[in-house]
């Protein structure tokens, strides 16, 4: 997802650059935009992997959800 959003946005960092943008400018956007990525991927995947062991542990007789 990352590695497409900066794809996508190729041409604008260039242009970014060419009017004097600085490197670290633009990696401190692509970092800002990557990190919320992660923060949304965080939030919505963690309650579904916890719901998801507590029902797999339900489902499972004999094994705890923390077994491995």
């Amino acid at each position: 997802m990352i590695s497409y959003s900066v794809a996508q946005r190729t041409k604008e960092i260039g242009i970014r650059i060419a009017l004097g943008g600085q490197r670290g400018d633009m990696l401190g956007m692509v970092l800002r935009q990557s990190g919320r990525l992660v923060l949304i991927g965080l939030l919505g995947g963690l309650p579904v992997a916890l719901g998801a062991t507590r029902l797999l542990g339900a489902m499972l007789y004999g094994v705890g959800t923390t077994d491995s």
